[in-house]
């Protein structure tokens, strides 16, 4: 019997995971990767808690699976990744630069880097809006490249819509109208991408997958795109909190320990009560809201932003419609064409 043939009968009686040698369902993988592959594995990572994107799929993180079946360049880009869901910006770009000087066509470099940017104008204070504004402009300069080096990629298009998403709200309510489109553009493509098989399937390292990543953003830009008719003349994207609602549930399915999932699905309830007074509304949106305030307090400044505003809202109620965690976005239309005259 031919070597060729031996290794096709290994290959469909254990699988590739058996051939490898690796089980990953295993359910204390975590100490195979530290122990056999010597690579970080996240903090707190619950397998149980987070829902199958596919038939099959073992729920480890893909730049994870990369880094073990790669090797290479894939085990800077995923101690990149790590470096960036430890809150270590620094060191993600060191790993991200040794990526760049090995392969500088690789679209991870690119996306984790416009990641690692975004997050760290996302941990500045509120009131730092001109260096949180260089750093989403930087961030966004390289998902654009991202994009260039492949248009046809989840991460590319899904950090093209984040980054200059954020640009918007950082800049406020007139930024926000006018490249709204874009966004939604690039989101919508995301969200499809992400949902077109397993192929365009990432799981990061936070449990979440494409498919809840791309949801949850298209859940903010539906509540933060315009209601009222005289914002409606100015924005190509309307605001429909049915559409804002429907992703966010579809996010909260995929990753519920998540406190970010709950606080924006809670304020799209809300800002559906604020807008149309309707008190089904606002009681689940409160209801949820207090179940993100029951979840473990997380580690991440982020994630804990998201975590304090679930008190915050439950309080203030009137804030959800306006609610963005880089800063309050105006709301009030009287004010903005007050602001159109001047």
């Amino acid at each position: 019997m031919s070597f060729i043939r031996i290794t096709i009968l290994i290959f469909i009686f254990f699988g590739w995971n058996g051939f490898a040698g690796d089980d990953y369902h295993n359910s204390d993988f975590e100490s195979v990767v530290k122990s056999k592959y010597k690579l970080p594995f996240p903090k707190d990572y619950n397998r149980s808690m987070y829902k199958e994107a596919y038939k099959g799929d073992h729920k480890l993180p893909t730049g994870l699976i990369n880094a073990i079946e790669k090797k290479g360049i894939y085990i800077d880009l995923w101690k990149a990744e790590m470096a960036i869901n430890d809150e270590n910006p620094e060191m993600a770009e060191v790993f991200l630069n040794n990526a760049r000087d090995k392969d500088p066509k690789n679209t991870m470099i690119y996306w984790l880097s416009a990641k690692n940017l975004m997050f760290k104008g996302l941990r500045r204070e509120e009131n730092e809006t001109k260096i949180k504004g260089k750093l989403f402009s930087q961030g966004y300069k390289e998902a654009l490249k991202c994009r260039k080096l492949d248009s046809s990629n989840y991460n590319c298009e899904m950090h093209v819509g984040a980054l200059l998403a954020r640009i918007m709200t950082n800049a406020g309510i007139w930024s926000a109208l006018f490249n709204a489109g874009k966004v939604e553009k690039a989101f919508l493509k995301a969200n499809e991408l992400a949902n077109s098989g397993k192929s365009q399937h990432y799981r990061y390292s936070s449990g979440n997958t494409g498919i809840g990543v791309s949801a949850f953003a298209l859940g903010v830009m539906y509540r933060m795109a315009p209601h009222n008719w005289f914002l409606k003349l100015l924005s190509p994207v309307d605001g429909d909190l049915g559409k804002s609602i429907k992703f966010h549930k579809q996010n909260l399915n995929m990753n519920p320990t998540e406190p970010e999932s709950h606080t924006e699905l809670g304020v799209s309830y809300l800002c559906q009560w604020a807008m149309d007074e309707d008190d089904d509304a606002k009681t689940r949106g409160i209801d949820i809201l207090k179940k993100c305030s029951s979840l473990p307090k997380p580690r991440s400044k982020t994630s804990l932003m998201s975590y304090n505003d679930c008190k915050k809202l439950i309080n203030k109620p009137k804030l959800a419609c306006g609610y963005s965690k880089d800063r309050q976005q105006e709301t009030d239309a009287d004010k903005i064409k007050a602001q159109v005259k001047k």
